[in-house]
């Protein structure tokens, strides 16, 4: 498997369509792991909940400053790595449709 190496900061803030050309999401937050000195992305995280990860907002300080959304669960899609399409990074898309990338979501746990 050949290693493809993409500076993240570009891919914040990034539109991102499905297969069907329909709007997924904007990309607001990558999870990734190190292993072996190597940066392994795991996941995207598109709409608002990964802006507010981003930012490092927890469902707790919406709920304590009262902010629109809290106790609700967080929403936007999570993307496995497998499933963004990169080749063009200034246009990311799924290689899915938004149906099949919600039937993949997995139950957040709860906190």
């Amino acid at each position: 498997m050949a290693t493809r190496r993409i500076r993240l900061h570009k891919l914040l803030s990034h539109d991102v369509l499905d297969t069907a050309g329909r709007h997924a999401g904007r990309i607001e937050e990558v999870r990734a792991t190190v292993r072996d000195g190597q940066c392994l992305v795991e996941e995207y995280v598109l709409g608002s909940a990964g802006l507010l990860e981003r930012l490092g907002i927890s469902d707790m300080a919406m709920l304590i400053f009262r902010l629109p959304g809290a106790g609700m669960p967080s929403r936007g899609p999570r993307v496995p790595w497998h499933q963004m399409d990169l080749t063009d990074p200034d246009h990311p898309r799924l290689k899915c449709t938004v149906e099949q990338l919600q039937s993949m979501q997995s139950p957040r746990p709860t906190r």
